[in-house]
């Protein structure tokens, strides 16, 4: 059985960095490794923290989305609110991602209107 490369153990990665690392996509599809979203994934002994679950999300998404809301503020230090939904924005629209985070594309979005 191959050894897990060591650049893997302890965080999320891209399929891209397990192929560039030796790992087959067959060896990913095994029992262990975990796959957390779309293309990217953890090795299966690998405990995730609140950080990990906020770089595989980063790992998913475009390269141009950020943080914000609640997410944001956790990032910054305060100890406060719920963990989940993790919270981006984007600068471009996402019809669909299956990351469980929530996405919001300012240049596509409308203010909402008033009753007069």
């Amino acid at each position: 059985m191959n050894e897990i490369p060591e650049p893997l153990r302890g965080r999320p990665f891209t399929h891209a960095e397990a192929r560039a690392a030796g790992v087959s996509a067959r060896m990913l599809m095994g029992t262990r490794f975990r796959r957390i979203h779309p293309r990217v994934w953890r090795c299966a002994e690998h405990k995730m923290s609140e950080a990990d679950h906020v770089v595989a999300a980063r790992l998913a998404l475009p390269q141009d989305a950020r943080t914000t809301g609640i997410t944001r503020l956790q990032l910054e230090g305060l100890d406060f609110g719920p963990r989940r939904p993790l919270r981006f924005v984007v600068a471009a629209t996402i019809t669909s991602t299956s990351t469980g985070s929530s996405c919001t594309a300012p240049s596509g979005c409308r203010p909402p209107t008033t009753a007069a």
